[in-house]
């Protein structure tokens, strides 16, 4: 179904006769596009053509100097200038002087018309611009010693009012509509000349599009930012240039129902003019081109201005705080070269003023040196990407409120983040057609086309198997696509997804309730009867009610005709508890089938082998040349982008291409790279494997963070235990001593740069618990700590001191202290914990006798042994209360002499607590043979043996005698 955008539509446009006008800012704007002019075989080519005949009403012109030569539309290419270099108009034949506007006497002019005839009418050197059936709209001088720029500027005002005034007609733009999942697709065009505005498309990329993405992810819309900063191919004709950057406004419009999300910034600099050869007349005709207009007065004139777009805003950047401080070699790049473009881009400005008062801003920033890559850079841009950000909110929530969107069940968010799961995962899958065959035709009952073994036919479990990162779960999201699409029914799980989905009893919940809504006749439940069986036998768990449930349904359903098919992506990552796989049905009958999927790294394949013995196996290959072609070309394709034939080569055959991870991080790091001249270069510099890629791309976002709290985030997740919370994380990121977190923008900032390497493990509804998503960043992380170790020791005592003085949840407190305690090398606090703190009480009596380990004397002894002390417990302490541990109320006699445990029956089955030589009571007396272990004096005159220290369970060495002093 079409949009209806309220603009002119775009018929024939009335031709009007066009000056080439070139200025030297060409090169500037669009470096991949091949300049003939510098060309010199296309330049001869072009002297060679014979003259155009004039018209014969026209008069006669005996000066050679003013014949027109008349290029081809849209064929010729304009040769590549080299970085840096400025094409001065004189370079080029027919063109207005760069400087004054004057036509240089030396050079032809290039004059010629559209295919279709215009009127004129000649006056001496006046030639007045009559659109056939119209009044006529602006009278251009063409002085001998050049034309007057307020004039063509008029000319081209008056051409645009005019279209903004016939703009009651409609353009009917493609709406994409939703997606499979519900969820609809916006793009956000960023129209700017390009050398000048690096700065602030930085900003853009890498701080405003992640916040307004995620915002607008929470109305089910997918951001698309169309940054075309760089991705028209080299040599590329002028007819690439402009269909790419106008169509893909169009794009933008049809994805908002005529209201495409459009962004313009605005400088010193006009940009590049083309001229009417440069302009195919199909393009001038359908987009309906003013003479003498940038490109990028055309994107805002195609963007917004127009129709009076109220989803399009305009920046105009304010030049008194750098423009001044620029030096003279690079101000070329920020100041408009041609008189035309001056008095141009003026009267653009006043217009947008005009316009759109409540949509224009202007906006400060300072000059802040050159780098050593010749690149100016601007500071001072936090309140450009602020209104930008607060812009496009609004016009969102305008566009798509939230009360237009339904508040989903849990079931209902939970299937959705596998949907888009699927989608994201799905799209990008190329050159596995041989794999999704043999899983359909798996699907189906069919054997595989390369089999003719009856056995194959007959089974109904396939595992597919795959080394990390090889793009297992890409394959099976892009498998479920194309079960959908052929009207198979399916039941897919994607574990890792969501917080839920990696355990075991959500797989099986997830998969029961599908059965009941895909077959309703024949899985369903009788109230009366389940309440019968619920009161004739033992009370069932809701787990083993489901998998009672579950068995009942395949049965049932393998005793008919009906087709199904069972999905659970990445088995290795769910968790490993008692029935892991109940979900799992070991016999399937008549048209069921299950695909699986594991990694060959742990036992997971096996289990899997072990429970379904006739289960076939898939193993995934690395990935060939065509197919990482064509992941890259689609890839890019989606941001309107194109790699040259040398950058896809480069990066289709490099070592890492390999790896599909590798190849997804690779291309999105490319796709943030600004420069486009030094794309090939980044490819070449680009590591080999995922580990090193994933160093890179850290090393990158450490580098480039403004608020210091990146690198140390990425530290505290890896120095952590199953990840931690946001609440968690804002304390550690700001400063414990004054209990004061992180400021809530940092933080924003932070999470939004680390987003792509993250995982949220949390329940729907509980606080956002953060973890890495993939083993690779861990083992990055892990390498960044490891050279450093007194960094390493400070982030984990940073966790004991947050866990130990300022959380308050017993289970993380459980969970972490003890654990960052001994990983800080804190024995005596970890002691003291132990025996002092009732929160230790909670923690298990192994991992305690584990931690404690860890600073145990490591020395053998034996009662033999010279200098050895043996302990006991005199009379005053033996029956005391546990003074090793004060909060445990048991006699110390009963107390094991390492953790302060419980020793349940003391004997000779546990083993005695001795020191070694090298540790001594504090008073040590000369022949004594035991010590108390309380109060460390000598036990005189014993009548018998006294109570001996012994050593629990869990802290003792075995038959191997060794010393138990705690050395923190």
């Amino acid at each position: 179904m079409g949009t209806i955008l309220g603009r002119t539509s775009r018929k024939k446009t009335e031709p009007c006769t066009l000056l080439a006008v070139v200025p030297a800012s060409k090169e500037q704007e669009f470096p991949q596009i091949k300049s003939t002019e510098t060309n010199p075989l296309v330049t001869n080519k072009m002297a060679e053509r014979p003259k155009e005949k004039n018209n014969e009403n026209e008069k006669k012109e005996t000066d050679s100097k003013d014949d027109a030569v008349k290029p081809d539309h849209g064929e010729e290419k304009i040769s590549r200038v080299s970085h840096g270099a400025m094409m001065t108009p004189s370079d080029l034949p027919g063109c207005i002087d760069g400087v004054n506007g004057k036509k240089d006497p030396g050079k032809k002019v290039v004059s010629s018309s559209v295919k279709e005839p215009t009127d004129t009418k000649n006056a001496g050197n006046e030639t007045e611009m009559v659109q056939p059936g119209k009044d006529k709209i602006a009278k251009i001088i063409w002085d001998k010693d050049g034309e007057d720029p307020e004039v063509i500027s008029k000319g081209s005002c008056e051409e645009i009012e005019q279209q903004c005034q016939e703009a009651q007609g409609s353009i009917v733009y493609p709406s994409t509509g939703t997606t499979s999942s519900g969820w609809r697709v916006i793009r956000l065009f960023v129209s700017s000349t390009f050398h000048d505005f690096q700065n602030e498309r930085e900003v853009l990329v890498k701080k405003v599009f992640p916040e307004l993405r995620e915002f607008c992810e929470s109305r089910h819309l997918h951001l698309i930012e169309c940054d075309l900063r760089w991705g028209v191919p080299k040599d590329s004709t002028t007819r690439t240039v402009l269909t790419t950057c106008l169509q893909e406004i169009d794009r933008c419009h049809g994805d908002a129902d005529g209201q495409g999300f459009f962004l313009n910034m605005l400088g010193e600099r006009y940009g590049w003019m083309p001229g009417q050869s440069d302009v195919p007349p199909d393009i001038a005709e359908e987009y309906q081109w003013v003479p003498y207009t940038s490109i990028t007065h055309m994107e805002v004139l195609v963007g917004g201005y127009r129709s009076l777009n109220p989803n399009s805003v305009y920046f105009l950047r304010d030049p008194s705080g750098y423009l001044e401080k620029i030096p003279d070699e690079a101000r070329q790049f920020f100041v408009e070269q041609t008189e035309i473009g001056k008095v141009q881009l003026k009267e653009m400005k006043v217009k947008l003023r005009e316009r759109f008062p409540a949509q224009t801003f202007i906006y400060p920033c300072e000059f802040d040196g050159i780098d050593d890559e010749s690149r100016v850079n601007l500071k001072g841009l936090d309140e450009f990407g602020q209104k930008v950000l607060e812009f496009f909110k609004r016009a969102i929530e305008i566009k798509y409120p939230e009360s237009d969107v339904k508040a989903p069940t849990l079931e209902q968010l939970e299937q959705d983040r596998h949907d888009i799961y699927m989608e994201q995962k799905g799209k990008l899958v190329f050159g596995r057609d041989k794999e999704i065959n043999k899983m359909m035709s798996f699907a189906k009952g069919l054997p595989p086309q390369d089999s003719t073994d009856e056995v194959d036919k007959e089974r109904h479990h396939m595992i597919v198997v795959a080394d990390p990162g090889e793009g297992k779960s890409s394959l099976m999201a892009r498998f479920v696509m194309e079960t959908k699409k052929a009207g198979l029914a399916v039941f897919y799980h994607f574990v890792g997804c969501t917080a839920e989905s990696n355990r075991p009893s959500s797989i099986l919940h997830r998969l029961v309730d599908k059965l009941e809504e895909l077959y309703p006749d024949l899985c369903n439940t009788d109230g009366d009867e389940t309440e019968d069986n619920r009161n004739s036998g033992p009370r069932l768990s809701s787990d083993e009610k489901k998998a009672q449930l579950l068995g009942d349904y395949i049965k049932s359903l393998g005793q008919t005709d009906k087709q199904l098919l069972l999905l659970v992506d990445a088995v290795n990552q769910s968790s490993k508890e008692k029935d892991r796989y109940r979900w799992l049905p070991a016999s399937l009958g008549g048209n069921i089938r299950c695909v699986m999927s594991t990694t060959r790294e742990d036992q997971t394949l096996e289990e899997l082998t072990e429970h379904c013995p006739e289960a076939a196996e898939l193993p995934l290959t690395a990935l060939d040349d065509r197919a990482r072609e064509e992941i890259i070309t689609n890839y890019f394709a989606r941001y309107n982008k194109t790699l040259d034939p040398e950058q896809l080569s480069l990066l289709t055959h490099s070592e890492g291409a390999r790896n599909a991870l590798w190849l997804s991080l690779t291309c999105e790091e490319l796709r943030v790279f600004g420069v486009f001249q030094e794309v090939t270069t980044r490819i070449r510099e680009m590591p080999g494997s995922l580990d090193g890629l994933i160093e890179s791309i850290l090393d990158r976002l450490i580098s480039e963070d403004e608020t210091g709290m990146v690198e140390t985030m990425l530290h505290f997740l890896e120095c952590s235990r199953g990840g931690l919370k946001e609440t968690e994380l804002k304390a550690l990121l700001g400063d414990l001593d004054s209990t004061t977190p992180a400021p809530a923008l940092h933080w924003a900032m932070v999470r939004r740069t680390l987003k792509p390497f993250l995982r949220n493990s949390a329940t729907h509804g509980d606080v956002e618990r953060l973890q890495f998503f993939h083993l690779a960043i861990n083992r990055a992380v892990q390498k960044h700590l490891a050279q450093d170790y007194d960094t390493k020791k400070l982030r984990h005592r940073q966790l004991a001191d947050y866990y130990q003085y300022h959380c308050n949840d017993l289970t993380a407190i459980t969970n972490q202290l003890a654990q960052q305690l001994t990983l800080a090398k804190e024995g005596q606090r970890l002691v003291d914990y132990f025996r002092t703190d009732k929160r230790s009480t909670r923690v298990n009596p192994l991992e305690k006798s584990r931690l404690l380990k860890e600073f145990r004397c490591t020395n053998m002894t034996h009662s033999t042994f010279p200098g050895c002390t043996k302990f006991a417990y005199c009379q005053f302490c033996a029956d005391q209360c546990n003074q090793q541990v004060p909060i445990l109320m048991w006699s110390n006699k009963d107390c094991c002499a390492i953790c302060g445990g419980q020793v349940q029956f003391p004997g000779p089955r546990n083993a005695t607590a001795y020191w070694c030589m090298f540790h001594k009571p504090k008073y040590p007396y000369c022949g004594a043979e035991y010590y108390c272990f309380i109060c460390h004096r000598d036990i005189r005159n014993p009548r018998g043996t006294p109570p001996l220290a012994y050593l629990c369970y869990w802290c003792d060495p075995g038959n191997m005698e060794r010393c138990c002093k705690i050395v923190p």
